[in-house]
């Protein structure tokens, strides 16, 4: 207790974390912040609690005892917060085995915008049409998507005869 009430901020500390005591039931330790110009204290215990040390000695124990006085209220407020994210957590297991509620209008719209897009395309030349590796993967892509979707087996010359008559 001595130690902590003679606290003085010496250069001479300025080692990382230097054990200088404790104070109850935790290890002191001091550490110098060069970017701020300060010195800090560590509480170490199960977990390390941190403050700032200040130029009187009775005002450091006050804010050493204020870091460790509000270890309870950090704990409640800890505990509520690992409540709130379980509870997302359930939430978000039951939603994703819920079944996607649009999935047949999507369908519906997929199927549609390649009709459309089907239509536009007829008055096209076939010279002008040429194979683009870039184009071929998307309407793999969009396939493997379809059958994944809707648990159907669905080939690309499949849908490209479906359109077309």
């Amino acid at each position: 207790m001595n130690k902590i009430k003679g606290v003085k901020i010496y250069r001479e500390m300025d080692k990382d974390g230097e054990k200088i005591g404790e104070y109850r039931n935790f290890d002191l330790s001091i550490k110098y912040d060069s970017f701020f110009n300060k010195y800090n204290f560590i509480l170490k215990g199960k977990g390390e609690y941190r403050g700032e040390f200040g130029t009187d000695e009775i005002g450091n124990i006050t804010r050493m005892d204020n870091v460790l006085d509000k270890l309870p209220e950090r704990l409640e407020n800890t505990i509520s917060k690992l409540k709130d994210t379980e509870e997302q957590f359930q939430t978000a297991k039951i939603e994703i085995q819920k079944t996607f509620p649009q999935a047949e209008l999507l369908k519906d719209k997929t199927l549609r915008l390649a009709e459309v897009n089907n239509l536009l395309d007829m008055g096209k030349s076939e010279d002008i049409s040429q194979d683009n590796p870039l184009l071929e993967e998307v309407k793999e892509e969009l396939i493997d998507f379809l059958n994944r979707e809707y648990d159907e087996e669905n080939r690309l010359e499949t849908l490209i005869l479906y359109f077309l008559t």
